[in-house]
């Protein structure tokens, strides 16, 4: 699994190094545009797949087997781990 990186926990504003300078997200998929929220949110999920906490299921992406692990707000994609 890639390593995740930048969640930054001792930072008061909510993790987020730009928090309050942009009130929308444009993303480059999905419904746009998206509330600055969502970045917390995707830290978070981010952090639980990392940690083992979230849950996850095998599934077939364009001829590969990876883990989606599927939240309210977004999936994640990741290599699947045979341990």
């Amino acid at each position: 699994m890639a390593e995740v990186t930048g969640a930054c926990e001792d930072r008061p504003e909510g993790r987020n190094l730009y928090a309050g300078q942009f009130d929308k997200i444009y993303a480059m998929h999905g419904t746009i545009p998206v509330e600055p929220e969502l970045i917390g949110k995707l830290i978070e999920g981010a952090e639980q797949v990392k940690s083992g906490s979230a849950e996850g299921k095998k599934v077939e992406m364009f001829g590969n087997d990876v883990m989606l692990y599927q939240f309210p707000y977004a999936g994640f994609l990741c290599e699947v781990h045979e341990d």
